[in-house]
């Protein structure tokens, strides 16, 4: 089941970047920025900066700078990892 998600999440990824190419249109794909593929995302899906901010804030998310990863299901439930603040005491390559 896990393994569906995966693979229909990846499907779903490839399909809005070639979405978004067409719509931003002789912009490369080399030339776009992590900002206008998550604006890009957040129109694709009918919010706005504005309720990805509102969304950090209800989760204790200040800086964006915080966060890991952050994605957004079908029903527009944000789901934050927000990084490891905490330093590995042991290096396993050691």
């Amino acid at each position: 089941m896990e393994l569906l998600y995966i693979v229909f999440t990846a499907i779903g990824s490839i399909i809005t970047l070639f979405i978004l190419t067409k719509i931003m249109g002789n912009k490369q794909m080399s030339q776009l920025s992590m900002f206008d593929y998550i604006i890009g995302n957040l129109k694709y899906t009918g919010n706005n900066i504005d309720w990805l901010y509102k969304q950090l804030q209800i989760q204790g998310i200040n800086n964006v700078s915080d966060i890991f990863l952050a994605t957004c299901d079908n029903e527009n439930n944000l789901s934050v990892y927000p990084k490891i603040k905490k330093k590995m005491t042991r290096d396993i390559f050691q």
